[in-house]
């Protein structure tokens, strides 16, 4: 199964027993054996960070949740693991050292979580009473967008806020 591509045509793809990553005429660049299956229901599909030197997917631990995993593409190593949940619903990358996770935890809380992937630092959270439908970035204007539900089920609206990074005179939460 495919997961994802950049833009040297290289293609991310699972078994579900393994990832690998292959050359636009199919020759494998590397293979990573997983103990347990990829891709769970309600796992997010697994991505190129920007610069695409990471790949980001989720895959079930022996505990039967799941965490997110980075790898470095050139080599498919694990660079680290970023986060664990019950359930990994999307991911966007605000830049090449920040993303948004948006998950269930093991309590049943619904959060998105933004984290400074180099250092695995957890930067701010927002909790949701239901899962997020629709997750979106502007990289750009660091803008993160995520839907939120009004009047029972009937109505959906979208909030927006601007991410204020480590580096945006030390004021780490979005707003």
């Amino acid at each position: 199964e495919a997961i994802a591509c950049n833009r040297r045509c290289q293609l991310l793809s699972t078994d579900r027993h393994s990832v690998q990553l292959s050359d636009d005429s199919g020759r494998i660049l590397w293979r990573k054996p997983w103990s347990d299956s990829l891709l769970c229901s309600y796992s997010l599909p697994g991505m190129f960070s920007p610069t695409e030197e990471l790949v980001v997917i989720s895959a079930k631990t022996p505990e039967n949740d799941q965490s997110v995993y980075l790898l470095d593409a050139s080599s498919g190593r694990t660079f680290r693991t970023l986060c664990r949940a019950t359930y990994f619903f999307d991911c966007k990358f605000i830049n090449d050292d920040v993303c948004v996770v948006d998950s269930q935890d093991r309590s049943c809380d619904f959060c998105i979580r933004l984290f400074n992937i180099r250092s695995a630092d957890l930067l701010s959270v927002i909790f949701r009473e239901t899962r997020t439908n629709c997750l979106t970035v502007c990289p750009l204007k660091r803008l993160v967008a995520f839907d939120v539900i009004v009047d029972g089920d009937s109505k959906r609206i979208f909030k927006l806020g601007r991410v204020k990074l480590p580096s945006n005179k030390g004021n780490r939460n979005s707003n």
